[in-house]
Order: structure tokens, then C-alpha cells, then sequence
């Protein structure tokens, strides 16, 4: 485990620095399991600044990491239904994982849900490592699902759950 890093709320202002720690994570997750293609479509799809905007002021809250003063990581997170809440991102530099981040980020998603939420949900692709590390956080699959996300492209994602302890 690492020291405590800086885990604070990002704002509109922080939308370029989601960007740039997005366009540098997701090429290298992602080499494996999505094409170029696929990639650079979803980070435009996903990671636009109005998108993110939106999802800061209506879905949900975002939250850097922040390590002797640079950027390291962001999680979002947001209600979904039947008091769960859902975890949309949640991103470490590739340089600096597994060395508890990624742990630190979804201990501090845990303790700023409202006492009414009874569990986190979110979504991974099948061929993901990172699910590894969600079990590992108590996290199991919950069901499967695709989703057609235009462009020609899919999401073949599991559906994870954890409860609120």
C-alpha cells in the first residue's frame, strides 16, 4: 500500500486533466481487447467535455487522485436504481498499478455513498483483468449483458455487484 494520496472532488476545471489521464490509460488497457478503431471512438464518445460535464453535473460525482501533485487516477460514480449506486470509471495511470491506488480510489467511493445506498454496481468488459481486481475488492458477477454502442462497436460486459457492509 501506498501513502495516503490526494483524493478530491474534480470540478468542470478538472475536465482537462480527465481527458489527458484518459487518452493515456485507455490505449494502454485497452491494447489487448479493443481495436484502435474501437478506442479512440469511445474515448471521443465518452470522455468528450460535454459528456463529461453532464456526467458531473447530473449523473454522478467525479473524483481525482492526486499524487505529489500529479494526476494519477479518477473514479465516477452515480445513483442508479433501487438504491445502488453505480461506478462508471475508475482509472489508474498504467505506470502506477498495483501498488493499492485502485484500492485507496474505491475506499473513498465507499465512504462518500449516502447511508440509503445498499451496494455498488458497475460494468467490465469479460476479457478485462480488472475484474480480477474488483473480486478482490468483493465485487462478484451479477449477470452478463452487450450493448451496441454505435459505430459498428459492442460492449460484451459483466455486471458486477458488491453489497454495502
Amino acid at each position: 500500500m501506498v501513502d495516503t494520496p490526494l483524493i478530491r472532488h474534480a470540478s468542470a476545471e478538472d475536465i482537462p486533466i480527465i481527458q489527458a489521464l484518459s487518452y493515456s490509460i485507455w490505449p494502454k488497457a485497452y491494447a489487448e481487447l479493443l481495436t484502435p478503431d474501437q478506442i479512440t471512438y469511445m474515448l471521443n464518445w465518452m470522455y468528450s467535455s460535454e459528456v463529461l460535464a453532464d456526467q458531473m453535473t447530473q449523473q454522478g460525482i467525479t473524483y481525482l487522485l492526486i499524487e505529489d501533485q500529479a494526476p494519477l487516477g479518477f473514479a465516477a460514480f452515480g445513483p442508479a436504481s433501487d438504491n445502488r449506486y453505480k461506478l462508471h470509471k475508475l482509472y489508474v495511470d498504467t505506470n502506477k498499478q498495483q501498488i493499492g491506488l485502485g484500492h485507496q480510489l474505491l475506499e473513498k467511493i465507499w465512504t462518500l455513498l449516502p447511508p440509503s445506498c445498499v451496494g455498488l454496481e458497475l460494468q467490465v468488459n469479460k476479457k478485462n483483468t480488472a475484474q480480477y481486481f474488483y473480486k478482490k475488492m468483493g465485487f462478484i458477477i451479477e449477470s452478463e449483458a452487450i450493448f451496441e454502442i454505435g459505430n459498428g462497436y459492442i460492449m460484451d460486459d459483466y455486471i458486477m455487484w458488491k453489497p454495502r457492509m
